[in-house]
């Protein structure tokens, strides 16, 4: 197959790849917010995310495979498979200097998703002000990780390892995306400057809880009590204490304001990043992915955050492509993978493959989704127990398969309402062969991954 490079006559001397960490689709407003983009993109309003967090989600876009492929999935919180090959690794074996530049340390050492990346540079390491006195608090109290592992192993990770954990979470207290933003326009100069080759990796973290748009404290409210309940939604969202309950234990009007805390940090960060992707494309040898790994849940299907879960909000992503070379709107709105950003790049640098170019043949892609059920240190509640698959249809609606039975999402109101049909939705809807075959082989291979991993 010709690659989109060839097409063009020209293969970019330089990839960016720009991730808002947990940003969902469906409150960006491209015109809007990003009205570079917007005039000058291929934007694909039908973008699903494989994973539902960080780890599964980026494993997928940097392999283009899913989750029980590679390995990187949830209960385990194991790391990429070994013997996979990276995007990194094959651009950088194809000439490619190879960089990260994250304010997620999800994306770093501690689950191998740094592999192929010659550099790796941390937004927390450059940031100048310092709280530490709430730092070391209010990162303890919000992170059970931490709470553990200072329990379990004592003075020694206090006086040690607790202080790189803490520090990565500056950049929950620090708007960070300038920062990162300025690194990775500094790499790409560099290298325009030497006349080689670069991609570089951007994780920016503002939409991510605790959801920053201004001071390190700031809520939704000027009201005390309202600040009180505020905080304490945050610390159940982020503690996810409804696993161990059973029930939501978040108060929907709290949900709501949490929802909101995100609205506000994209709005801030939207014209940092507009202004990025327009410095970036205005080049004709760069080419920029601008996407979500994940989005975030606030109540939908009775959950919430980003663990654990299959939906609209937590899965259906933003995802354009700008190409120097040739500016130009597009939309498209067949279902896609973000997995498939993986071939896509490859195919534009010029990188033989067999995975699927979504600016070519985006009727290819398989937009399959999957969730492990996410075991809370052992008090996970029976009712969350379950480990979920999914799939859009053509039509961009999406379906889910849990505890045997098949699901449709409602119009309004992100619930799942059972099939009482005895027909899966996979062998009945109208599709073609190609991608019912695909998605019917995803679900299979999944469904003897659950099975083996139970």
């Amino acid at each position: 197959m010709q690659s989109q490079g060839d097409i063009m006559g020209l293969h970019p001397k330089h990839v960016v790849m720009l991730v808002v960490d947990s940003l969902p689709s469906n409150i960006i407003n491209t015109e809007k917010d990003l009205p570079f983009l917007f005039a000058n993109a291929t934007r694909f309003t039908n973008a699903w995310s494989a994973g539902c967090w960080t780890l599964p989600a980026t494993a997928s876009v940097l392999t283009g495979m899913m989750p029980h492929e590679h390995g990187a999935e949830t209960r385990t919180r194991s790391g990429l498979r070994g013997d996979i090959p990276t995007l990194a690794e094959l651009l950088r074996d194809n000439g490619f200097a190879t960089y990260q530049v994250t304010a997620n340390a999800a994306t770093t050492t501690p689950f191998g998703l740094d592999r192929g990346f010659d550099r790796v540079i941390k937004a927390w390491e450059l940031i100048v002000e310092r709280h530490m006195s709430y730092e070391v608090l209010l990162s303890i109290l919000g992170k059970r990780r931490l709470r553990q592992r200072a329990w379990h192993f004592g003075r020694d990770y206090i006086l040690g390892k607790l202080s790189e954990d803490v520090t990565s979470s500056r950049v929950w207290f620090t708007n960070t995306a300038e920062i990162v933003c300025t690194e990775a326009s500094r790499i790409v100069d560099e290298h325009r400057r030497r006349d080689s080759q670069s991609f570089v990796f951007m994780n920016l973290m503002e939409a991510h809880f605790p959801y920053r748009w201004g001071a390190p404290l700031a809520t939704t409210s000027d009201s005390l009590r309202e600040a009180f309940r505020e905080y304490r939604a945050l610390y159940q969202l982020v503690n996810q204490t409804w696993l161990a309950k059973g029930e939501m234990t978040i108060a929907p009007d709290m949900l709501a304001r949490i929802r909101l805390r995100q609205c506000k940090a994209w709005k801030r960060l939207a014209p940092i990043v507009n202004t990025f992707v327009e410095k970036m494309a205005q080049h004709d040898d760069t080419v920029v992915i601008f996407m979500s790994d994940h989005g975030d849940c606030f109540g939908e299907d009775n959950t919430a955050y980003h663990f654990g879960n299959v939906t609209d909000n937590g899965n259906h992503v933003p995802l354009c492509i700008a190409d120097g070379a040739r500016l130009e709107t597009e939309e498209i709105t067949t279902p896609v993978s973000s997995r498939d950003v993986f071939g896509t790049i490859l195919d534009l640098a010029g990188i033989g493959h067999n995975h699927v170019n979504i600016l070519n043949t985006p009727e290819r892609s398989t937009p399959f989704l999957q969730a492990q059920w996410y075991d809370l240190h052992g008090k996970t509640h029976a009712h969350y127990r379950h480990d979920l698959s999914g799939f859009v249809d053509d039509h961009g609606k999406p379906w889910m398969f849990r505890n045997g039975v098949w699901h449709r999402a409602s119009s309004k109101g992100g619930r799942w309402i059972p099939e009482v049909r005895g027909v899966s939705p996979i062998e009945e809807l109208p599709m073609s062969r190609e991608r019912r075959r695909a998605i019917q082989m995803a679900f299979d291979t999944h469904g003897k991954f659950r099975i083996a991993n139970t």
